[in-house]
């Protein structure tokens, strides 16, 4: 029988005491892209004439560190893992930064008093609202997504079987709202041997043709990024040297 995830996790997490495994920065990638998640979650609530505040959803989030990241920038997040300490650990530190953590569904909840304005969620602003933090302990294997609820969905460094990865990006697809985003990074199966992180079965690694075959949905440009690349990673403990990862920014077309 294959081992259960979350154990496996709570055990690394709890290994790493008061530490943050990965770090207690958000991925490299998605720091950088931000600004996307933003653009597009503005663009969507305008065009919906709402003043409600985007909602995203983390997956394979372990400690919570994008997740916290977009939060703190406005973001009604949702954090799923399998790990119950790493979501324990996301949920002090959210509590250490002031930062609202709320049960899952009170983020679907359109309150006038969360309400903002599309104009402040521009990655120059200087201000911005803080927004809330729900955590799941769920198996992504059978979590439903939702379906077309997620102003973006990001996922950095979650690795699983290829049946269940099918499945997930699957979810991602009919998960997102019409325009919104998919922000992810994975390691490549040039990773493999590497040993600066990352699974150590090929099989569980994501290539820039996979993400390709299964997300484009038969359209021909729903993507801003796709590419396969090495770069210097430095994430806590568990992400340290020159890695082979492949990075995608997808966006779910209109209808």
């Amino acid at each position: 029988m294959p081992p259960n995830p979350g154990a496996v996790w709570d055990e690394r997490y709890a290994a790493a005491g008061a530490d943050m495994l990965f770090g207690d920065a958000p991925n490299d990638f998605v720091k950088a892209e931000t600004a996307r998640i933003l653009q597009a979650a503005a663009a969507a609530l305008a065009g919906a004439g709402s003043l409600s505040t985007p909602r995203v959803l983390c997956l394979a989030e372990g400690e919570g560190r994008n997740a916290l990241h977009l939060a703190a920038l406005g973001c009604r997040v949702l954090a799923v893992d399998a790990s119950a300490v790493g979501l324990q650990k996301a949920s002090a530190w959210a509590r250490r930064r002031e930062i609202p953590v709320v049960p899952p569904e009170a983020l679907f909840v359109d309150e006038a008093s969360q309400g903002v304005d599309p104009a402040v969620l521009d990655a120059s602003a200087t201000t911005r609202p803080v927004g809330a933090l729900g955590l799941m302990i769920a198996d992504l294997s059978q979590w439903s997504f939702g379906a077309a609820e997620w102003d973006a969905i990001v996922c950095t460094f979650g690795h699983f079987p290829p049946p269940v990865r099918r499945r997930v990006l699957q979810e991602v697809r009919r998960a997102l709202k019409p325009g919104g985003l998919f922000l992810a990074e994975f390691y490549n199966p040039a990773q493999l041997g590497r040993g600066t992180g990352g699974p150590s079965d090929a099989a569980w690694m994501v290539s820039a043709n996979e993400l390709r075959e299964q997300l484009a949905e038969g359209f021909d440009a729903p993507f801003e990024i796709l590419r396969e690349t090495e770069r210097e990673i430095t994430e806590g403990t568990a992400h340290q040297g020159l890695s082979a990862t492949v990075q995608v920014a997808y966006r779910r077309p209109s209808l």
